[in-house]
């Protein structure tokens, strides 16, 4: 199927006034450019065939490994109380702006969700000794029957517990004189993902003074959607020849 057929909208909610002007803005405002620099980890990929990159310790980007807690929820009214379920482990790697700079977008490489209790470096060596993996879209998302109008929303924009790998596209945005802001993404998650993959095509783990250490050299290649609320429909980008070549430092939970 061509590219140009995928134009229709993956998950039909209301558009959001608001987050649609924010979105739309970015969206016609976004700068896509490559701007060669050296550094031992950085991602260089395409997107619609021109040549983006970002570079770890170059222009105030920052590689980032994180692990940490993930949960849905059953409801999400702050009135009849929160209660947890599906929480498990998850971790991601980013080059982006530490703080979050307006508008300074980055790739977000999201892992599978883990179970609790299962050991970081074990779950690495697991995911890092299948070669090519699987990139998760909205043919993946099963709505359970019975589900709530909320809790079918929220599997369709967070995938849930995730057995695939997810690729966003991130743009904060940060108001003038506001103490914070948000991130509004496209992502893989929000349409189909025919020929998608991510590759670990190099993997090297090193035991140092400050710890376990993975080199990595992963190459991807995906579809990223809008998402409708936000004010635009169907495929944003094509991302081929994706390449993150980065070292981890990954500590035991």
């Amino acid at each position: 199927m061509s590219l140009n057929a995928l134009s229709s909208c993956c998950i039909d909610d209301n558009v959001n006034p608001s987050l649609a002007k924010i979105y739309n803005g970015m969206m016609d405002s976004l700068q896509l450019e490559c701007k060669k620099a050296e550094s031992p980890n950085f991602l260089t990929l395409k997107m619609d065939g021109i040549e983006v990159c970002y570079y770890d310790s170059i222009d105030g980007r920052t590689l980032n490994f994180h692990t940490g807690y993930k949960f849905t929820t059953d409801t999400p009214s702050f009135t009849t109380g929160v209660i947890y379920k599906d929480t498990r482990q998850g971790a991601s790697i980013s080059i982006s702006n530490q703080p979050m700079l307006n508008r300074r977008h980055y790739i977000e490489l999201i892992f599978p969700d883990f179970n609790l209790g299962v050991d970081t470096l074990h779950y690495l060596d697991s995911i890092f000794s299948i070669k090519e993996n699987k990139i998760i879209g909205s043919e993946d998302i099963i709505i359970p029957p019975n589900s709530t109008l909320e809790e079918e929303y929220a599997l369709k924009v967070g995938g849930g517990y995730l057995k695939k790998f997810k690729v966003n596209f991130v743009i904060p945005h940060i108001n003038p004189g506001a103490t914070g802001g948000l991130a509004i993404n496209s992502s893989s998650l929000y349409g189909p993902q025919f020929d998608s993959y991510i590759r670990f095509t190099k993997v090297r783990k090193v035991h140092e003074i400050s710890g376990t250490h993975y080199y990595l050299e992963i190459d991807f290649k995906c579809n990223l959607y809008h998402l409708a609320q936000n004010g635009r429909n169907g495929l944003f980008k094509e991302i081929t020849d994706g390449k993150y070549v980065v070292k981890i430092h990954a500590t035991r939970r």
